[in-house]
């Protein structure tokens, strides 16, 4: 068993738990950005909870994370959310009813949305910076090279079943052992540019890949919006 953090262990009191429980657990000091399994091996299971909200890097936490599992592996997550946060906010401003909080937390909540915490509004704390909603980490945790992602917002006993955070679990996927690579985040060009493949990619109108973004059904919602904004900078035509 490895236990890693930033924290120096005889503050946080580790060492004298781990002597009082006669652990054999080893202790690392460093951040998971510099987790590499060059130093620390590899293993079947990692346990991430309360960690990645205060990242500016969450993107790349799990990336390390995944590399630092075994194909197959398990990884736990456990961490805050912007979904109700953002859904009050929401209501306030478009002057919604309470009643209607949880319905607009519900079409926020499966939506790919984070909220990078500079003003840190929601823990009010500074080491407090990435809130993202069950599907961004979903869709996150997907990119950083796990399969069978589960995720859910509920409250749990972390916060004292005080108020809704995110808890999930994934599977390392033997397909991506690599997510850090650039392969996986733009083309590596090979060949002129202007070819036909290459422009033809660019054609799609770039409302339809907005769309894309939006679940199913804000589809109609959109493109009401759409032909509105565009009545009116058309004239009414």
């Amino acid at each position: 068993m490895t236990a890693l953090d930033i924290q120096n262990p005889d503050v946080t009191v580790f060492n004298a738990v781990r002597e009082i429980k006669n652990s054999s657990a080893n202790y690392v000091r460093c951040g998971v950005y510099d987790a590499l399994p060059e130093a620390l091996g590899t293993f079947d299971l990692v346990l991430f909870p309360g960690v990645y909200y205060h990242l500016k890097n969450p993107v790349l936490s799990l990336q390390r994370i995944r590399k630092l599992l075994k194909d197959g592996g398990l990884l736990f997550i456990e961490g805050a959310s912007t979904t109700d946060y953002l859904a009050e906010q929401l209501n306030r401003v478009l002057g919604l009813p309470k009643s209607r909080v949880s319905s607009t937390a519900e079409i926020l909540d499966g939506m790919p949305i984070s909220f990078f915490d500079i003003d840190h509004k929601i823990y009010g704390d500074w080491s407090n910076w990435w809130f993202p909603t069950t599907r961004c980490l979903e869709a996150v945790m997907l990119d950083s090279g796990f399969r069978n992602v589960y995720v859910e917002l509920k409250k749990n006993a972390f916060y004292n079943y005080y108020h809704r955070r995110l808890m999930g679990r994934a599977v390392a996927d033997p397909a991506k052992p690599n997510p850090a690579e650039q392969e996986y985040e733009h083309d590596v060009i090979s060949k002129d540019f202007t070819t036909d493949r290459n422009i033809a990619r660019f054609r799609k109108p770039r409302f339809d890949r907005l769309l894309s973004w939006l679940p199913p059904v804000l589809h109609p919602t959109a493109k009401h919006i759409r032909r509105v904004v565009r009545g009116q900078f058309s004239g009414g035509e």
